[in-house]
């Protein structure tokens, strides 16, 4: 955490009149007159500077070590000290207070309504080089650079050339001749803010006074707090009771809301089904206009009225037979062949639905052009018609059930083969309805279950061949 720093509020009399300075013989230039804290000048004699270098540190670790390496430094036994930060180094100008009290004391000053004021900080700072100033007590050599004071050295009487030769060589100069001492003005405010004074007991009886009053204040801003805080515990009260009743019916509105949508989502399932061609109706249309071409459904890729399908055709299968078969009807329009896929020997077609729901179906034996029933829709053959006798299955024939859902019946085989596989009779051409006949009498058969709407899956709604 960064260490506080502030600019002490110096006071002092306006530049021109003649300051109260302690000296090395004491007090000198009190006023007759004395209202408030007095602003005391420290001279240069009482006052000792040492500069730190700081430049190895971060610009936020520089006040801390500072203020460490002022603390070990202490020049004399109870020292008052005001810190400066001038770039990488920092300054420390310390004075011995116990001298500085016995001073205010036979003057009949209070030390704590004493504003201290080192003369080197109040000093009108000089141009970059070196200079020699006629001080309140003695003379002072000092060196500038950058409008930082870089080093000083005082002498109650004005240096000889041996004296200045040494302040050369400590300040790592050379070649400057003796100057003439020069008096410099004070000004009202240090020419660098002074960080933290160590030491300075000044400002503690104004502090006192400010914790007081602040004090006061703090109780009176309590009691005002207090008598509001409790009408709006009142009024939060009130409010409590307001909001439970709106609560209670903002939920009850918001289960009645959550009803509505939950039903509105199950409208739009139902209308999604209903407003697009059903994937079971388009199977079982298939089935029906692919029924005795031999071709297999593999694929099926069906987006609003878009379909494609990918059919499994043996070598005797001939694409325009298929394309033709399908085109036939009143729903499959504009069937193109997209593409033939080389790695599982598919011929993928495109097909437009025409409508939401398929026509009466027609048949192979229709799209092959049998004479007065092409394209014409017929009525369903009744259960004696479409579903042949029962036949022994043989060693390799497999459960019904397990095979393609989509597979058209397969022709066949020719009498005398061994192995032959179990072909389904092929769904035969539409034929007249028949005449009705009364079912032999027997036991009372179940009504039949209707399926769930919409099933779960696609495929558990598709009839499959038995």
């Amino acid at each position: 955490m960064p260490s506080r720093t502030f600019l002490p509020r110096w006071r002092s009399a306006p530049e021109g009149n003649v300051p109260v300075v302690l000296a090395l013989e004491g007090l000198r230039g009190l006023p007759q007159r004395r209202v408030g804290r007095l602003a005391v000048v420290i001279a240069r004699s009482r006052c000792r500077l040492r500069w730190f270098r700081l430049s190895t540190l971060p610009a936020h670790e520089r006040l801390a070590a500072l203020r460490m390496q002022a603390m070990a430094w202490q020049p004399f036994e109870d020292s008052g000290c005001a810190l400066a930060l001038l770039g990488d180094q920092g300054l420390a100008v310390c004075w011995d207070r116990r001298a500085a009290r016995q001073a205010l004391d036979e003057a009949g000053l209070d030390e704590n309504r004493v504003q201290w004021q080192p003369e080197p900080l109040f000093t009108t700072p000089g141009e970059d080089g070196v200079r020699l100033l006629e001080g309140a007590d003695g003379v002072e050599a000092q060196h500038w650079q950058s409008g930082q004071l870089r080093s000083s050295q005082w002498w109650a009487t004005p240096p000889d050339a041996r004296a200045w030769s040494h302040f050369l060589h400590a300040a790592s100069l050379s070649g400057v001749d003796l100057p003439t001492p020069v008096k410099a003005p004070l000004r009202a405010r240090p020419w660098t803010p002074v960080v933290d004074p160590l030491g300075s007991t000044g400002n503690r009886q104004t502090e006192r006074r400010v914790v007081l009053a602040c004090s006061m204040a703090l109780a009176l801003c309590f009691g005002l707090a207090g008598r509001q805080w409790f009408g709006l515990h009142m009024a939060d009260r009130q409010l409590d009771e307001r909001f439970a009743g709106l609560s209670q019916r903002a939920e009850q509105q918001a289960q009645s809301r959550r009803e509505a949508l939950d039903v509105a989502q199950q409208l739009r399932l139902y209308d999604r089904w209903l407003a697009s061609p059903l994937p079971v109706e388009v199977a079982e249309h298939l089935r029906d206009t692919l029924a005795g071409t031999g071709a297999v459904v593999k694929t099926l890729d069906l987006h609003e009225q878009q379909l494609r399908v990918g059919l499994q055709a043996g070598p005797s299968v001939q694409r325009a037979t298929l394309i033709r078969a399908l085109s036939a009807g009143a729903w499959f329009r504009d069937v193109t062949e997209a593409r033939a896929d080389d790695g599982a020997g598919l011929v993928v077609l495109d097909i437009r639905l025409d409508g939401r729901r398929a026509p009466a179906a027609a048949s192979f034996a229709d799209a092959a052009g049998t004479p007065g029933t092409a394209g014409v829709p017929t009525a369903a053959p009744t259960a004696a018609a479409t579903v042949p006798p029962p036949a022994a299955f043989p060693a390799n024939a497999q459960p019904a059930g397990t095979g393609n859902p989509f597979a058209t019946p397969a022709p066949a085989a020719a009498p005398g083969q061994a192995g032959a596989p179990l072909a389904a009779a092929p769904r035969p051409a539409a034929v007249a309805p028949a005449a009705p006949s009364k079912p032999a009498p027997g036991p009372k058969q179940p009504p039949a279950t209707v399926p769930d709407f919409p099933p779960a899956s696609v495929f558990d709604a598709i009839p499959t061949q038995k």
